[in-house]
């Protein structure tokens, strides 16, 4: 598979991934976004050559998410429709959307390693921004007023979770790389 045609299928998939988790939550159906992360992990693993990079980033990213969802629960400053399992928590299928963000690290949004500064602002924007879309258009998050201090908050979280994610996977490439390199002037010994 050409380069351009993985980029454009781990996009197109990541954004798919969003919105039956987004329109699921919407509807209830709280189980649509995990399922279909299990969908985009089962291909993107398949065919990944950071596998084990891409585990470790689903991993840390759901631990995360779990934390950062369940504080804005917490305090009261996002309401989630289909709270699964608690409206106190982070709900699994927010949860999904975590692990579908992790898939596209290594991948379509792979330019966010070169550059934490880059990741930081993606975040910062990129979170309120779809936290927004999710509440207006989708119903499927509730934002408390004063939207400015919600907003804010979730910048926050996403400058700090964005380049954590861009940075592990970073270390994870290079220690990847330099493992690589350790074998092959092992073997030539």
């Amino acid at each position: 598979m050409s380069p351009r045609a993985a980029f454009w299928i781990n996009t197109v998939a990541f954004q798919l991934v969003w919105m039956v988790a987004v329109g699921g939550a919407a509807q209830g159906l709280w189980w649509a976004g995990p399922i279909a992360v299990c969908v985009f992990a089962a291909y993107q693993l398949s065919v990944s050559t950071e596998m084990r990079s891409d585990v470790l980033l689903i991993i840390l990213a759901v631990v995360i998410g779990a934390f950062a969802d369940s504080l804005l629960a917490h305090l009261q400053l996002v309401r989630y429709t289909s709270p699964v399992p608690s409206a106190e928590f982070a709900p699994l299928w927010i949860l999904a959307l975590w692990a579908s963000l992790a898939l596209t690290i290594n991948h379509s949004m792979a330019f966010l390693q070169r550059d934490l500064r880059i990741a930081a602002l993606f975040g910062a924007l990129g979170a309120p921004l779809s936290f927004s879309i999710a509440d207006r258009a989708w119903n499927a998050v509730k934002l408390a007023e004063p939207l400015p201090t919600t907003l804010f908050a979730l910048a926050a979280l996403w400058t700090i979770a964005t380049p954590l994610l861009a940075a592990t996977a970073r270390l994870l490439r290079r220690r990847a790389t330099s493992l690589t390199l350790a074998s092959a002037l092992e073997a030539h010994r």
